[in-house]
């Protein structure tokens, strides 16, 4: 979903992908940003019932690191761990460390299907900002 207040959109970026991702908050920018990554991946019809999952705690050494090791612990458990990682609960979000549970449900579950394989988030030219109007905005590049 994308709102002026959040949301993430799909850039053109030759052969491989890459993603502008944008919040109010840092906890918004990861929710968004996991979003993202499951939406691009993934085609469903229908929303199974969102379910507890697996926590996960990110440290990370400043806030562009920690995004991509975010995005790239969301992807990695939707494609080894069949996860899709719909509503995360963060306990703790800071400039270097996020501590979440990871709540969505089993592909297994669902008439979830892949359609992009994200093989890795890069750390080509990424992009971190925060604007005057406090907005988080994020461009990431994925490799397809």
């Amino acid at each position: 979903m994308t709102t002026p207040q959040g949301g993430w959109r799909e850039l053109g970026w030759g052969s491989d992908a890459a993603f502008l991702i944008w919040g109010m908050t840092l906890p918004e920018l990861l929710h968004h940003g996991a979003r993202a990554v499951v939406e691009f991946s993934t085609a469903a019809s229908g929303e199974p019932e969102s379910r507890p999952g697996p926590s996960v705690e990110i440290h990370a050494p400043d806030t562009i690191e920690l995004f991509i090791d975010w995005l790239s612990e969301v992807n990695y458990r939707l494609q080894v761990d069949r996860w899709v990682t719909w509503e995360p609960l963060f306990s703790a979000v800071s400039d270097n460390l996020a501590v979440a549970r990871l709540d969505g449900y089993a592909m297994a579950d669902s008439s979830t299907t892949f359609v992009h394989e994200i093989k890795a988030i890069t750390r080509h030219r990424p992009l971190l900002r925060r604007g005057t109007n406090g907005m988080w905005v994020s461009r990431v590049t994925l490799d397809l």
